[in-house]
């Protein structure tokens, strides 16, 4: 049977932290000396912590950005998501990415966030993580190219020779989007933007991880 590669997003889809990680960003933003944010992050024209940075220091300062102030948000977060409750896994994810790896299906991650907090909070939620397999905006402004990186990643990983069916699984319009615009399949997870999802062409919809392994085909 020629099983699909998932391509994965993480907050909000693999684990229950999306509004915590936002403080997180916004503490570590202020850290770095940006005193004003613009929190109104589903509105950005990239949904990737690259970008926001970006597009927050060109608000607040009068110089070129720099790129290497990437590795020190990276720092930073890394350092203010341990003072946050560690979060939980969505109902499912550790389970489904176990059974992934377990029978060497393709799969990869593909985050908007940096790498430091990433590693921290899938550690933490006990669900399993490689860094050959995470695509992570630090590398990248658009979510398009980073999910793209994320399918050579698993790819490479599982050394896979033949086409195969691309599932992106997310939570955002953002994810949807994305998976639009590089023309792979989509499925929405979670009940937070289920609607919106819906209204904008999303065919596949579960309420969580669980719940996509025993109905998705």
């Amino acid at each position: 049977m020629n099983e699909p590669l998932y391509i994965f997003d993480i907050d909000g889809t693999l684990l229950d932290s999306a509004q915590s990680y936002v403080e997180v960003l916004v503490k570590a933003f202020r850290r770095m000396g940006l005193q004003e944010i613009d929190t109104d992050f589903d509105n950005y024209l990239h949904h990737t912590d690259s970008y926001a940075l970006q597009y927050n220091f060109e608000k607040n300062f009068d110089r070129p950005f720099k790129e290497d102030l990437y590795q020190e948000l990276d720092q930073y977060l890394g350092e203010e998501i341990q003072r946050q409750a560690p979060p939980e896994p969505i109902p499912g994810a550790a389970q489904f990415i176990d059974d992934l790896k377990t029978r060497s299906i393709p799969f990869a991650y593909a985050t908007g966030a940096f790498p430091q907090p990433t590693h921290y909070k899938m550690r933490e939620a006990g669900v399993w993580l490689s860094e050959a397999l995470l695509a992570t905006s630090i590398n990248h402004i658009t979510r398009e190219t980073m999910v793209q990186e994320a399918i050579t990643r698993a790819r490479r990983f599982f050394n896979v020779k033949e086409e195969k069916r691309v599932i992106s699984v997310g939570d955002g319009l953002w994810d949807l989007q994305t998976a639009q615009n590089i023309g792979v399949e989509f499925v929405g997870i979670g009940l937070k933007n289920r609607q919106t999802l819906l209204d904008h062409g999303c065919q596949h919809w579960f309420e969580n991880i669980e719940e996509m392994q025993n109905n998705f085909n």
